[in-house]
């Protein structure tokens, strides 16, 4: 017993200091009754390490259960799970009777890391006590039922098949499927529930393009039929621009011939000849170029068709 630590059961623990009182809590050799003194220590630390010492007794584990600080249940609840398929067949008993409550109450924490360490440490043991394997699969935090959903040998069929039924989160039967081995009543049960939310997946996502032309009033354009539309429309959008651009071209030719008449009028009339006739409106070669002739010599100009300028 380490210095300072009183053996006797009612004697104080505040002469010795901390270090000294959390060597004790951790050493197998202090006495069960100074054990149970030291699961209420005001220092966090002396009770984490109580918490952590296999030889604590029950009664101390109880009350470390019940802790104010979630790393002490942590680390207690770490022990109970980790101790379970060291002990033989009379300790399983002796644990059934003395430390069960303590580790069900452990599985019943508020704290998420609690119960999650707990599951962790047991998910794929075949000699732990099936009713905490249930509490823990039946869990509404994934992090805490999906290592048990997934890896117990536990979980019978009717488990399952109870756990599918009334699932405890949304992640429940894809966490079943990826189970090693799953009975074929669960595979059908499982089969039997994709093919149903599938299906009323499918019927809320999708609607026919054709249930809005069936009313009176025009239903939105869908993408196929506007695409559609667009498809039947660009021929005759480039043909509608082809004519533009030919309508262009036509009507800055008459600009040009217009520009040309005026000034050869304005020639003429500079020079004192009599106004000649309009120029032909064809762009002319041969027969034309007379008139172009005769007009530059009244102008005292050469001018020639515009074709050739």
């Amino acid at each position: 017993m380490p210095a300072g630590i009183a053996e006797a059961p009612g004697a104080p623990l505040g002469d010795a200091d901390e270090a000294a009182r959390v060597r004790s809590g951790a050493s197998r050799g202090t006495a069960p009754a100074v054990l149970e003194r030291l699961a209420s220590d005001p220092s966090v630390t002396v009770r984490a390490a109580v918490a952590l010492n296999p030889a604590t007794p029950p009664t101390a584990d109880e009350i470390l259960a019940a802790d104010t600080d979630e790393r002490v249940r942590v680390l207690l609840a770490r022990k109970l799970a980790t101790s379970v398929p060291l002990l033989g067949a009379s300790d399983q008993a002796r644990l059934c009777e003395q430390a069960y409550q303590t580790l069900m109450n452990l599985v019943a924490d508020e704290a998420v890391r609690v119960r999650a360490t707990i599951a962790e440490m047991i998910k794929d043991l075949p000699n732990v006590p099936p009713a905490l394997v249930l509490r823990l699969a039946r869990d509404a935090t994934s992090v805490v039922s999906v290592p048990i959903l997934r890896f117990s040998p536990l979980l019978e069929s009717e488990d399952l098949l109870a756990l599918l039924a009334d699932p405890p989160h949304s992640g429940t039967a894809s966490t079943i499927a990826r189970r090693a081995f799953v009975p074929a009543a669960v595979a059908e049960e499982l089969i039997r529930k994709e093919s149903r939310t599938a299906f009323f997946s499918h019927s809320a996502t999708c609607q026919p393009a054709s249930l809005g032309a069936a009313t009176r009033y025009s239903p939105r354009s869908s993408p196929p039929s506007t695409a559609s539309m667009a498809a039947r429309a660009g021929p005759e959008a480039a043909g509608e621009r082809v004519s533009r651009a030919s309508q262009s071209a036509s009507m800055a030719g008459r600009s040009v011939a217009s520009v040309m008449r005026l000034s050869i009028g304005l020639a003429v009339k500079a020079a004192g000849a009599a106004r000649p006739c309009d120029p032909p409106s064809a762009l002319s070669t041969q027969g034309d170029a007379r008139w172009w002739r005769a007009a530059g010599a009244k102008a005292g100009a050469r001018l020639a068709p515009p074709g050739f300028l």
